[in-house]
């Protein structure tokens, strides 16, 4: 299994987001590791973007990490049960081997206009998508 270098995520933040699927996160902690399969990501586009938490140039403690370098995350609560975890993107790059479908973003009805933008990807059948 190939490491990403932060390179990977220096380019377009709709590429890297379809390019992460099918890839796998691995955590090693006291000698336990945990992995999992990346199978959705959603695009947002930082500072004019309605719908990310950095929108406007906001920033706070729990975003500062998307106004740094390329390939950092973070891990956030949302509505007070599901767990996301973001990484910071950049730059322009291709896609890979699968069937990716594209489609608006959930839960962000209330972002104006960004919630038509059509920068959420998941693998095709995949049964561990959460909303289809």
């Amino acid at each position: 299994m190939k490491k990403l270098d932060r390179e990977f995520y220096n380019r377009d933040t709709s590429i890297v987001a379809k390019e992460l699927l099918g890839k796998v996160i691995v955590h090693e902690i006291n000698g336990q590791r945990t992995s999992a399969k990346i199978v959705e990501s959603e695009a947002y586009m930082g500072i004019t973007d309605k719908a990310s938490h950095s929108y406007g140039g906001r920033r706070t403690s729990r975003v500062e990490v998307m106004y740094g370098s390329p390939g950092f995350s973070y891990v956030f609560i949302i509505y007070g049960m599901y767990y996301c975890f973001n990484t910071v993107t950049r730059e322009e790059g291709e896609n890979e081997k699968f069937n990716i479908i594209s489609s608006k973003r959930v839960g962000i009805d209330s972002s104006e206009e960004a919630k038509d933008y059509v920068l959420r990807f998941y693998i095709e059948g995949n049964e561990y998508v959460s909303v289809k």
